[in-house]
């Protein structure tokens, strides 16, 4: 009563400033109070939604890395966060709680123990949120992210200062504004007044307080609509990340939507209206499983129920819905749980993806699929049946060519050996030798039509293959010369060589496929020339003219022109020419298989050339041969070139047995002949019984064995006899009758050391010895010929690329004459270039010192 008494006792103008002073104060209170709790409210749920859509976007990212243990791209998905200014710093863990990624904004944060379910809280200022890491409901981690709260305090303290600073400045006001002005305080006063309760009620803060004056209420009043403006800005901001987030679930083909915790759709986005023919509002209210067919909207309900149960995210979850015409749109949803603060799941926010189309294509692909699995396997038997089929042609084929070689070629080798044995006894009469002549030219002639038909078998087979190796195209193309130039003066014709300066002297490639293509050309110019002359020319030009250096290897094309003045060939005829088994019109009188142009022409094309005719007739023709051809500095001594008819051994060598397996008594009888009259011993079997026990008794030194034998064939005599003992050291050479370069494969890896093929010449057989036993004969001429070596002579030009270091090495071991330290210079040289390697080595080898020191000095003191 006293209190009531003495507040009725004041003047009125006390009464007015405290009445306004407390109007005022709780007016401004209310106000600002109401609107900091709306703004922490708004900006907690903003923070948590917006923090919680960017978390579910990196666990969603992270997934990939977690399972691929890609540290790298786990840190850059997180680092996606800095754009997040009140995130602090994020954690990444896997399922195994060890932490797998970590972002931190400046300081270094720890990151607590693994979360083990998706949620937030906030204390101290602070928001933690978690988020769980999975796919197909399996858990692989979570997400672990702190964000400070520092901006809501800062706003907070800054709405209260400036609501403290109001209300001091109101009550001040109102106490001097009582004293002398006080209706026109009251006035501003209750204007403020009604302005802050239509703000609150109306929630639209773009009104204004109207300022009557600059004192103190006109302040009040800047400080209350400045306040305003604060809280107008805040709201865009929200209002803009609202819009983004729903430009967002608009622009996505999928369909976002949000469902409270029974399952009721509270959201949806216009999407929806596409895929199931609702629009939002009809969508909302309703549960996804008024949409299914009712065993599947069970089943669905009950998958849901447990996820909520567990608050957990669900992913992929495949459900048929029926569009708003009756269609059935398969759907795939996956959804997160949303959280209340106190931790309570509010419902779930997800997407729905249209599978419909992709689940048609993916079963017309599967049909598809199988259809054509049928019909491969359909096709798979049919071609194997076909390649069956065609292998046992093959096989007959090549069993029948290999047949008819032995029964060909046997004969041949007897017949062969001993014409030229008997053209080595010069006492016979000149008819006798003429009439030899002709038994060994008939066998020759035989033998070649064997081969060419062999030849085109084993091309149409896919069985003949390159042979590289090195050898001197100057000392082939003169032997083949040398034989031919014999069969053209025979006929009175000229045969004229025409080899170019550029032309290599050695060259790598398939020496005896080569030499064939020369003997084909020049016999049938020869065979087919009644008079005049027949020309080889050589010549060679770079493949890509490019600069280089003299000692630089590289790929050169050969061109090789076979001209003569024969009959010529009709125009009709030249599309048959390479043709095989064609003879043409004016070649029937000739005899000849018809394939010698068919197997140069393959021969040309497997090397990688190309041959071409041009011809008159009766003028004659001119074949021309374009083949890549490498370049190189030294060869092996020539295997053109023979030293003449062995007459016997030379003296002061071990006495020799030579052990025969042959079944043909023939052809033993050559062979011992063959070897008896050089003086040599030798000893016969007939089969592999025979031989093994001639071997264990008789101990020989050399062994020839032929393959095709009865009961035990050579191959399988070779290996009983290299288990015997002293088996390995005899020297064992096949002679065979196959003409099949794969036999040679299968001979040598039985265990035998050479190869001779029937028929052979008598210098084969003394080779094989020499090379074998290192046998020394004694020959008919005077003095064999040496081999052939074609190297080229060093120039200053060799040495150009040599580094100084290396070029002063070389220098001084070639004048110390120090071979070892040769050696090893050419070892580093051959790093740099190997064809100049090859040069030193020949004259290392030669102790030709003197061509290897004379360039070098030249390039030292040029002068």
């Amino acid at each position: 009563m006293t209190k009531q008494w003495s507040l009725l006792n004041l003047t009125i103008q006390s009464k007015l400033l405290l009445m306004t002073g407390i109007v005022t104060f709780i007016a401004l209170l209310l106000a600002s109070g109401i609107q900091i709790l709306y703004e922490r409210h708004a900006f907690k749920q903003h923070t948590v939604e917006e923090i919680g859509v960017l978390a579910k976007a990196i666990a969603n990212r992270s997934t990939a890395a977690i399972l691929f243990n890609d540290h790298k791209v786990a840190s850059e998905n997180l680092a996606a966060l800095s754009l997040h200014t009140n995130i602090d710093h994020a954690c990444l863990y896997r399922s195994d709680g060890s932490l797998f990624a970590k972002y931190t904004r400046g300081n270094h944060a720890v990151c607590p123990p693994a979360p083990l379910a998706t949620g937030f809280k906030f204390h101290q200022h602070v928001l933690e949120l978690t988020q769980l890491v999975t796919i197909e409901d399996k858990h692989l981690g979570s997400i672990h992210v702190h964000a400070n709260l520092e901006a809501l305090t800062a706003a907070t303290i800054n709405h209260i200062s400036v609501t403290v600073l109001a209300m001091l400045a109101a009550i001040i006001l109102a106490f001097i504004s009582a004293k002398w002005m006080q209706g026109l305080i009251s006035k501003p006063i209750a204007h403020l007044a009604a302005v802050a309760r239509q703000v609150t009620e109306t929630r639209d803060y773009d009104i204004r307080a109207e300022k009557h004056a600059k004192d103190e209420i006109g302040q009040l009043v800047d400080s209350f609509n400045t306040m305003l403006a604060t809280i107008r800005a805040g709201n865009i901001s929200l209002r803009e990340s609202r819009e983004r987030f729903q430009a967002l679930t608009e622009s996505t083909s999928d369909w976002i939507w949000e469902v409270d915790a029974q399952g009721t759709y509270t959201y949806a986005s216009p999407r929806v209206e596409a895929l199931l023919g609702y629009t939002p509002e009809e969508i909302i209210g309703k549960t996804p499983f008024h949409l299914m067919l009712p065993g599947e909207a069970r089943q669905v309900e009950k998958k849901f129920a447990a996820f909520a149960q567990a608050g957990q995210p669900f992913e992929g979850i495949e459900n048929s819905n029926i569009h708003k015409d009756g269609r059935y749109i398969i759907l795939e949803s996956s959804g997160v749980p949303i959280f209340t603060e106190t931790g309570q799941l509010r419902g779930y926010r997800g997407i729905d993806r249209d599978m419909t189309e992709r689940k048609y294509l993916a079963k017309e692909l599967d049909k598809h699929r199988h259809h054509l699995e049928e019909l491969v396997r359909e096709r798979t038997t049919q071609l194997a049946e076909q390649r069956a089929r065609a292998e046992a042609a093959n096989h007959a084929k090549s069993m029948f060519l290999a047949n008819m070689s032995h029964e060909l070629r046997t004969p041949l080798n007897a017949i062969l050996g001993f014409s030229e044995l008997m053209q080595q006894n010069h006492e016979l009469p000149d008819f006798a030798q003429k009439n030899l002549k002709i038994i060994n030219s008939s066998g020759q002639h035989l033998l070649t039509l064997i081969n060419d038909i062999l030849d085109m078998s084993k091309i149409e087979a896919g069985k003949m293959k390159l042979e590289q190796e090195t050898f001197s195209l100057v000392a082939m193309t003169e032997d083949i010369t040398d034989m031919m130039r014999h069969r053209a003066q025979e006929k009175g014709l000229e045969l004229n060589i025409e080899q170019d300066a550029s032309v290599p002297q050695n060259i790598c490639g398939d020496a005896s496929k080569l030499r064939q293509i020369f003997i084909n050309l020049l016999s049938n110019a020869v065979k087919f020339t009644a008079m005049g002359k027949v020309s080889l020319r050589l010549s060679v030009s770079d493949r890509n003219p490019v600069e280089k250096t003299q000692t630089a290897t590289s790929l050169q094309i050969l061109h090789v022109e076979v001209e003569d003045t024969g009959s010529g060939i009709a125009e009709h005829d030249l599309p048959h020419l390479f043709q095989p088994f064609e003879q043409l019109a004016s070649s029937l009188e000739q005899k000849g298989t018809g394939l010698g142009l068919t197997i140069t022409k393959q021969f040309v094309e497997m090397m990688g050339g190309n041959i071409n005719v041009n011809s008159t007739p009766g003028q004659g023709s001119l074949f021309v041969i374009e083949l890549p051809v490498t370049p190189v500095s030294v060869v092996k001594p020539s295997e053109f070139t023979t030293p003449g008819t062995v007459i016997g051994l030379k003296p002061g060598q071990a006495e020799y047995r030579i052990l025969i397996v042959e079944d043909q008594a023939e052809n033993r009888l050559l062979l011992k002949t063959l070897l008896e009259q050089a003086g040599l011993t030798t000893s016969e079997a007939i089969d592999g019984h025979q031989a093994i026990a001639q071997f264990k008794s008789w101990h020989p030194h050399f062994i020839w064995m032929d393959q095709c034998l009865p009961g035990m064939d050579g191959k399988e005599i070779t290996r009983h006899i290299r288990e015997l003992p002293d088996g390995k050291s005899v020297k064992i050479a096949a002679i065979t009758a196959s003409a099949f370069e794969e036999e040679r494969e299968q001979i040598l890896a039985s265990g035998m050391d050479d190869y001779i093929r029937k028929p052979f010449h008598s210098s084969e057989i003394f080779d094989c010895l020499h090379r074998l036993l290192d046998i020394e004969f004694i020959y008919e001429q005077t003095q064999a010929r040496e081999p052939r070596v074609v190297a080229e002579r060093l120039s200053v030009a060799h040495f150009k690329q040599l580094p100084e270091p290396l070029f002063n090495t070389l220098h001084q071991a070639v004048l110390m004459l120090d071979m070892e330290k040769c050696n090893d210079a050419i070892k580093q040289i051959a790093d740099i270039d190997s064809m100049l390697a090859d040069l030193l080595k020949y004259y290392c080898e030669k102790y030709e010192f003197q061509a290897i020191l004379e360039p070098l000095e030249e390039k030292r003191f040029p002068d």
